[in-house]
């Protein structure tokens, strides 16, 4: 069980390099997905010292960086930040999340979704790109038990399919379902 709990770790931290490598910040956004201009040193796209974008880009190579506790309270500051705005704000609570399983803490990753989840922000950004994305990953979080995979395949139908299926695999490494975590890690890892 050792070697395949390092295998899976080894698995997930290729998915956040590439991840890391592959992906720019989220854009931030205002409740009608118009870009935000209320206060420029929150917008991500936007690198000055100590702004969201910033933040969340020091709090990711955290993250890739293997330093799960810096990284989780950093994210955790952008997602309870009122001047963050959407999608950066639920973007903030998927890594703490993602810490949060990597640190073999489920009940907290599960805690942040129902946070992003319940929260009045999280219902206004509903209607950006990323909206459904937030809503089902959550929703499939807070579910009980480990996350069936034989529905992968209808999951890879979906924008941004890539980032749910790696917290649903670290969810059923939680369950015990190795084979199935592997399965979902792989998926997103080896997706474009």
């Amino acid at each position: 069980a050792s070697d395949a709990l390092a295998a899976l770790i080894a698995g997930a931290v290729i998915s956040l390099v590439a991840w890391h490598a592959l992906s720019k910040p989220p854009p931030v956004t205002t409740v009608d997905g118009g870009d935000a201009v209320a206060d420029e040193n929150y917008n991500v796209d936007t690198v000055d010292s100590n702004n969201v974008g910033e933040r969340f880009l020091k709090a990711r190579q955290l993250l890739v960086g293997g330093k799960l506790p810096e990284a989780r309270a950093e994210f955790l500051a952008i997602f309870t930040d009122t001047r963050t705005r959407q999608p950066t704000v639920n973007w903030a609570a998927y890594n703490v999340a993602l810490a949060d399983l990597l640190a073999d803490s489920p009940g907290e990753a599960r805690e942040i979704m129902r946070q992003m989840k319940d929260s009045p922000r999280f219902q206004q950004g509903r209607s950006s790109q990323y909206g459904p994305l937030f809503l089902l990953t959550a929703e499939k979080m807070l579910a009980p038990g480990p996350f069936p995979v034989g529905q992968l395949e209808e999951m890879k139908k979906q924008r941004g399919w890539e980032t749910q299926v790696l917290l649903l695999g670290l969810k059923n490494w939680q369950h015990g379902r190795f084979k199935d975590a592997v399965t979902f890690i792989d998926a997103a890892r080896q997706s474009k």
